[in-house]
């Protein structure tokens, strides 16, 4: 684990899972490339309405069309490769500028149905680039336990508008979840109504204490804080099996060596 107090390894693990997050939504959006041809459900045509006029109407137009957003898309295929196989080479503040210029392309073209994985992912192509362009070892600290306090911010904000829906404290919202046609698994759906109420009201309360609590991740001494990142990474993977929620898994997964680097250091510097 004392590996992650460089800052150097640290960041190479960061970029590593970023990029398999880069390489598979870049593959989900070659599948669905049709869908943005002018005839399809993701038309520019249709999406532009979405933005503001004056972005509508501007030359960048020809950037959102189908080979436009093909371009993009491709771009971004490559350099997650290329950054994957190289994650610190000193030119990688170039493709890290260019992921993050087609980051906010992509959330400007599919300003419809951005989640918590498209906001993560912007917050670590930013800050990511800048920690590169400046060269400045202070930066990259600062820019480590931005990400750190990013990802812990997500999940305790998360948790709170969850304990404070009646829903979600009487366990209901876990069945309503899993009783949808997007998000739902009917095996735990059926389990979850032809069980006690008890049974909901675990599943839920089990979500509630990790996100609220997470931000304990922080201060709690090793091996004690990895017990909070293991349930971490079993709530994401049962999220993306049984919800189809794979992109969590990997963009917040990006963010984990940042918060053991937060961890260690702040141990550090107390002892």
């Amino acid at each position: 684990m004392t590996a992650f107090y460089d800052i150097h390894f640290a960041y190479s693990c960061i970029i590593r899972l970023y990029c398999i997050y880069l390489f598979l939504t870049s593959l989900e959006y070659i599948y669905l490339l049709p869908q943005f041809s002018n005839g399809g459900i993701f038309s520019w045509k249709i999406m532009k309405l979405s933005v503001h006029p004056h972005i509508g109407r501007s030359g960048i137009g020809f950037l959102f069309n189908k080979a436009g957003f093909s371009a993009i898309v491709f771009t971004r295929l490559v350099l997650s490769i290329c950054l994957f196989a190289a994650p610190l080479q000193p030119l990688a503040v170039y493709p890290l500028a260019i992921l993050t210029a087609t980051s906010l392309l992509l959330a400007l073209r599919n300003s419809i149905g951005n989640d918590g994985t498209d906001q993560m992912s912007m917050i670590i192509s930013i800050t990511l680039f800048i920690t590169f362009a400046s060269g400045d070892p202070k930066i990259a600290a600062i820019g480590l336990y931005f990400i750190a306090a990013q990802s812990i911010l997500a999940y305790v904000i998360a948790g709170i508008a969850k304990g404070l829906s009646p829903k979600w404290r009487s366990g209901q919202a876990v069945f309503q979840i899993m009783n949808t046609e997007t998000y739902g698994y009917e095996k735990i759906a059926t389990f979850l109504q032809r069980s006690h109420p008890l049974a909901g009201r675990l599943l839920s309360w089990n979500i509630l204490v990790f996100e609220i609590f997470y931000f304990l991740v922080i201060f709690l001494p090793y091996p004690y804080f990895l017990l909070l990142m293991i349930w971490g990474i079993l709530f994401h993977l049962f999220n993306a099996f049984v919800m189809g929620l794979n992109h969590f898994f990997w963009v917040f997964l990006a963010t984990y060596p940042a918060i053991i680097y937060a961890n260690m250091a702040l141990h550090h510097y107390l002892h």
